[in-house]
């Protein structure tokens, strides 16, 4: 009757969850708002905006793609609060085998949204910026299924491993209203930029026409220096450029670099706004609630686990993410079900900066964990983590985690367990790929 009661939750919470979901108004208007602009100025900052939100929250490093903490042998002691826009794929390779053996069977788990399901049903490409930022709200909502690691001492069959989660408090989505402040100078250093590379490009061309006309024989008779100079452009600059670069000395080239160089500050000055805007973003917090459940057949026990996962930026590229959640074990025994609470809690620091929020691989991120667990009839269970991602491919990663716990019969191999995976994140994959 438990059982019953139990997934009839889990059920009303999938089917009522959307619901939410729909509500949320970021942005809160249903149609594209550079839709009617006054001009084309406003169009195209409108453009730059939306754009550059899109990127922003595509490229979020707190999307967990890793089998969710109540994995057997999971990367992940601590539950990220997002998950990833359209589709992530994980598989939990093996454990670090000791002495006394240890399970090896890999761990592969599923995790989409309700964004990425409408998308597909509406036939709609997900990363279009204006429709990822039109459903917004849909994207909160995420659901994920796998099969977990066969535990040799208490699992006759691999357990099925289902859950859901809901973002409900969002301070990073970068179009937001209180994150207009960073894109709309994003916008204006794009217009100084913009403007800078065209002042570069007419001097370089006016400096290298200089050098070169008399002896390709510019201006002709009766023409104009300014006509000439386009011509000279659209000639000896155009298919030609690769042979007329290549009549330029080395001190004429050291003069372009000069001229580069005194100009080059609003190209530079838009890299580190753009960067500095969205780390300003990644720090921001955001809350969400979790179900998970572990799901066994014949004798074994079947495990709950809800609560709130909490995410907010320290310092830089430091973060904190904590969960405090309810655990439930459901077992076949009579008088055998335990409850209780579980904290957790994660530092996770970057340790290089993204050089390119557009594209790239995500940063290597080092984090150091550790959870409490207090349920009824049992001992306290402490455990500490250390975990390295690394990065191999945009939305490619492979996590490697270490942990230590005051339990053998919890951590085998002496009281201390390594394991490895491999993460795929199917919208960071597809933005890389374009």
């Amino acid at each position: 009757m438990r059982k019953q009661k139990a997934l009839s939750a889990l059920i009303f919470w999938i089917v009522s969850a959307p619901v939410l979901a729909f509500t949320q108004d970021l942005p809160k208007k249903a149609t594209d708002p550079c839709a009617n602009p006054l001009n084309i100025t406003q169009w195209v900052n409108c453009r730059v905006d939306a754009i550059s939100a899109a990127q922003i929250n595509q490229k979020g490093t707190s999307k967990q793609v890793e089998m969710p903490s109540i994995g057997t042998n999971t990367t992940s002691l601590v539950d990220q609060t997002e998950a990833p826009d359209v589709l992530g794929l994980a598989l939990n390779l093996a454990g670090v085998k000791g002495s006394n053996g240890g399970s090896d069977n890999p761990a592969p788990i599923i995790t989409t949204t309700a964004y990425a399901i409408y998308a597909g049903t509406a036939h709609h490409d997900p990363l279009d910026p204006a429709f990822y930022l039109r459903y917004a709200g849909l994207r909160r909502l995420s659901f994920s299924i796998g099969r977990d690691s066969a535990d040799e001492k208490t699992d006759t069959q691999r357990a099925f491993i289902f859950g859901s989660k809901y973002l409900i408090i969002n301070k990073r989505d970068a179009s937001s209203l209180s994150n207009r402040d960073d894109l709309k100078a994003v916008s204006a250093a794009v217009a100084q930029a913009t403007v800078g590379f065209a002042q570069i490009e007419d001097e370089v061309e006016r400096y290298i026409y200089n050098q070169l006309k008399a002896n390709l024989g510019y201006p002709k008779a009766g023409e104009t220096e300014d006509d000439a100079l386009i011509r000279f452009v659209n000639s000896e600059l155009g298919s030609k450029v690769a042979a007329t670069l290549g009549q330029l000395s080395l001190e004429q080239r050291g003069e372009i670099d000069k001229i580069i160089t005194r100009k080059i500050y609003k190209a530079v000055r838009l890299k580190q706004t753009t960067l500095e805007a969205f780390e300003r973003i990644r720090r921001r917090p955001q809350l969400s609630f979790s179900f998970q459940t572990k799901q066994r057949s014949e004798d074994g026990t079947d495990e709950y686990r809800s609560g709130l996962l909490f995410d907010v930026g320290v310092y830089q590229r430091l973060n904190f993410a904590t969960n405090a959640t309810f655990d439930y074990e459901d077992s076949k025994s009579i008088g055998g079900d335990k409850r209780g609470g579980r904290l957790a809690a994660e530092g996770y620091l970057h340790l290089n900066r993204d050089g390119n929020i557009l594209g790239g691989k995500d940063p290597i991120v080092l984090a150091f964990g550790g959870e409490g667990k207090w349920m009824s009839s049992a001992k306290p269970v402490y455990t500490g983590q250390v975990k390295l991602t690394f990065p191999i491919f945009d939305g490619i990663n492979i996590p490697v985690s270490f942990s230590v716990a005051n339990r053998a019969d919890l951590i085998k191999e002496n009281k201390v367990r390594g394991n490895f995976g491999f993460t795929f994140d199917l919208a960071k994959l597809m933005k890389g790929l374009r």
